[in-house]
């Protein structure tokens, strides 16, 4: 980890507005960033990688929070893979 913020998500649903804080961690993979976010429905995981400081499309993960983890692992492995041919 190499730091954390603290951001504030406004959610609005149809009766009320919603204020959740969110807790974030800077977390890197061979020197590129990547981010997993809990999704609404339980066991499911947002993982994106962001190899430019850009959030490229991500994928969703059913199952553990390690299984997400390790498949922003495999996201970095597969781009830097994919820069090699260049």
């Amino acid at each position: 980890m190499v730091g954390v913020s603290l951001i504030l998500v406004v959610a609005w649903s149809g009766i009320a507005q919603l204020l959740i804080w969110v807790h974030t961690y800077r977390v890197e993979y061979r020197g590129i960033r990547y981010t997993v976010r809990a999704r609404i429905e339980r066991e499911q995981w947002s993982v994106a990688i962001h190899p430019t400081d850009v959030e490229m499309k991500g994928k969703v993960v059913i199952g553990s929070r390690e299984k997400a983890e390790l498949q922003a692992l495999a996201m970095i492995n597969d781009w830097l893979k994919k820069q090699q041919w260049r």
